[in-house]
């Protein structure tokens, strides 16, 4: 890995980041928090696992493919 996959890797939210947004609160409402964490570690390690020389240099950009 070289260090502009670190550095793209690092704009990745934390799990409890997402877990906060408005939108992922309400989605954790109907499904229940365990299973939408479950959901977002699976997002969040699919895009270390290979997506990450795709992932733009706006965090919030990031973010947004999470959420």
């Amino acid at each position: 890995m070289n260090s502009d996959e670190r550095k793209s890797l690092r704009l990745l939210p934390a799990v409890e980041r997402v877990l906060n947004v408005p939108q992922v609160v309400a989605i954790c409402a109907q499904f229940g928090r365990p299973t939408v964490t479950t959901w977002i570690r699976q997002i969040l390690g699919d895009l270390r696992n290979g997506q990450s020389d795709q992932l733009s240099e706006d965090a919030a950009q990031v973010e947004g493919l999470v959420v």
